[in-house]
């Protein structure tokens, strides 16, 4: 059964005194409603979802989340507020439609006496509260509006855990369909919960769970997992974008940079084969083989994602932003300067941001191109940066502010910076984004060893800051340990650590540096430094620049720790049951070899900074074959 049972072919138009259609018509409609919108019909999917929603539920749940999504795009005022008063409209229907029982805060009821639609009332309710919280943020910055929002997301939250406790009691069901569809909503909210909260930094997550969240990471792979594999389900593709939208983004800008490429290429797999030309999926395409290091054929996927469609122009700002990357990883910075030119002109949620990284990329243009004209044009885009500040939940966005400090520290440093495009590069940890390509690391490292070459004499004189130095330092530590050299990589991060009290601008490079070093020792599996360090960068810096970035971080890579540390005891118990002990030649034979290792890795860290990657690979080579290295 379709929506055209409803529709007056007579007059074309809706019958608006015809009662609003059954739960399973709505669901049909609103899943083909959902696919054209995922075939960016947008305009057409909430035209049809206008029809019905102030009567049907999942009607007005559709027009929320389209409303939802454009608000967030757009970050104009009056869409916001659209949006608002299209998901008030579903939480009132939710409402009407919800079973009403003061017994239910003392007990539990008996879930199968409730219809189909009222238990799908509350999903919907939940559902509808957490997209009104996350615009109550970017609404107003006020105080009460904060609060709020933090109520109105542990609300939503416990009517989630209410809707699983529904999902695995409740045996009475009108259809296996209605089930399908009301499983699907639950495991996408309640799974993308589990993996958002188990991102916190530690303090804040126990924080959480001591009020009622739960951040079970695992559990949250798995409840998401089982949302996308409900075909038939309403959530399925919309689990399927959470999913690749944590793969692909949240855990490089907050993790460690290590999404499962995989998982990513199996969604795109399936959902590309329904909607080939969904703008959705040809971005995280296009994110693909970023990642992959093929940035020719992201760029085409990008591309093809802004042509494809016209309707939500909002969305190519995201794709201008990837194709800033894009052309600044290959140092293009003509290319790269060009959008975020575009992006300052025309996208809202960061003009800081983008107006700094348009002066930067000028200033990488004016520097190696030798066009000493554009000095006034960034000197002038520098000035605007600050005044360009917005918040978000109360907060600056860190990058943003990183970019109003770096925009003061132009003019305190006598109008120069130190290769501020490689700089946001990092802040944006984007060397993880392209640690598989050595042909585009190698032309990043040549600029950065340059920049080392040249403020290494700094050492020399103790009135001198360090910090361009200490910059230089931590970027090519960043490209050395991508391009698999560990060793050197510790040096450079400890060569950052020990010019430490001669950094006065930019306090963050220690703490970063710390982080850096206890990665280092993590991607070599030593786990014991890996800890030492990553909690000297969580808990001896405070006050400095990205600092929450950096919690992210580590509070990651400890469970990482955690992880290995846990296998690694598994497999010791494992081998003590089925193999006998280690006889004496066998510890002799261990001893020598961690002998030689220690030995190896003093003599390679001894190599001076500033020696070239093919000289270090050539010394290696000669030491392990038997021949003195050459200091």
């Amino acid at each position: 059964m379709s929506a055209a049972m409803f529709y007056n072919v007579s007059n074309d138009t809706w019958d608006q005194n015809t009662d609003a259609p059954s739960l399973e018509v709505s669901l049909e409609e609103v899943v083909n409603l959902l696919a054209m919108a995922l075939n960016n019909r947008f305009h057409e999917a909430l035209d049809a979802c206008e029809k019905w929603s102030h009567k049907s539920l999942y009607h007005a749940l559709g027009k929320g989340t389209l409303c939802f999504l454009k608000g967030c795009l757009t970050l104009e005022r009056t869409e916001i507020q659209e949006a608002m008063d299209a998901l008030q409209n579903c939480i009132d229907i939710c409402c009407r439609k919800m079973r009403s029982s003061i017994t239910r805060v003392v007990w539990r009821p008996n879930y199968n006496y409730y219809s189909d639609e009222e238990i799908h009332a509350e999903l919907c309710y939940a559902e509808a509260l957490l997209m009104t919280a996350l615009l109550t943020f970017l609404e107003d910055q006020n105080l009460l509006n904060l609060v709020k929002g933090a109520f109105r997301i542990r609300n939503c939250y416990q009517s989630y855990k209410e809707c699983m406790y529904i999902l695995n009691h409740r045996t009475e069901w009108k259809s296996e369909s209605i089930r399908n569809h009301f499983e699907s909503g639950v495991r996408l909210g309640i799974g993308t919960f589990n993996l958002m909260i188990s991102h916190m930094p530690t303090k804040v997550l126990k924080l959480l769970e001591f009020v009622g969240f739960s951040g079970d990471r695992a559990q949250g792979f798995t409840d998401l997992e089982q949302s996308t594999q409900l075909t038939e389900g309403l959530r399925c593709p919309l689990a399927a974008l959470i999913m690749l939208c944590y793969q692909c983004y949240i855990e490089h800008i907050f993790g460690l940079g290590e999404g499962d490429l995989q998982c990513v290429e199996k969604l795109l797999d399936f959902s590309l084969k329904i909607y080939p030309n969904s703008a959705f999926f040809l971005l995280f395409l296009g994110r693909l083989e970023q990642l992959r290091g093929n940035v020719k054929e992201a760029i085409e996927n990008y591309k093809k994602c802004i042509e494809i469609q016209d309707e939500w122009k909002q969305f190519h700002n995201i794709c201008y932003w990837e194709l800033l990357w894009c052309h600044s990883v290959q140092c293009d910075w003509d290319s790269s300067a060009k959008y975020a030119d575009i992006l300052r002109r025309q996208c809202k949620w960061s003009p800081g941001t983008y107006t700094y990284q348009y002066a930067t990329y000028l200033y990488m243009i004016m520097i190696e191109q030798n066009k000493p004209q554009l000095k006034e044009q960034i000197e002038d885009l520098l000035r605007t940066v600050p005044k360009l500040k917005i918040r978000y939940a109360g907060k600056t966005v860190p990058a943003e502010k990183f970019a109003i400090t770096q925009s003061e520290k132009y003019f305190v440093q006598n109008n120069t910076l130190l290769l501020p495009a490689l700089e946001f590069q990092y802040i944006w940890n984007i060397f993880a984004a392209i640690g598989n390509s050595p042909k585009l690391l190698n032309p990043i490292l040549d600029r950065v060893e340059n920049a080392v070459t040249l403020h290494k004499h700094d050492l020399e004189f103790e009135e001198r800051s360090l910090d361009n130095y200490a910059l230089a330092l931590l970027l090519k530590g960043m490209c050395m340990r991508f391009l698999g050299y560990p060793l050197q990589a510790q040096q450079c991060f400890k060569g950052v650590l020990d010019c430490e009290k001669r950094i006065t601008y930019d306090t963050f490079l220690a703490p970063h540096s710390a982080m850096e070093l206890g990665l280092t020792y993590l991607s070599v599996n030593e786990l014991t430094e890996a800890r030492v360090w990553l909690n000297k960068a969580r808990h001896e810096y405070t006050g400095y620049l990205l600092e929450t970035i950096v919690h992210f971080r580590v509070h990651c890579a400890m469970r990482v720790i955690k992880s290995k540390l846990q296998i690694d005891l598994n497999s010791s118990q494992e081998s003590t049951s089925v193999i006998s002990p280690v006889n004496d030649n066998q510890l002799k034979n261990t001893t020598i070899f961690s002998s030689i290792f220690t030995e190896l890795s003093k003599k390679i860290s001894n190599v001076s900074l500033n020696t070239s990657t093919h000289n270090k690979q050539t010394e290696y080579e000669e030491y392990l074959n038997g021949y003195q290295i050459k200091l």
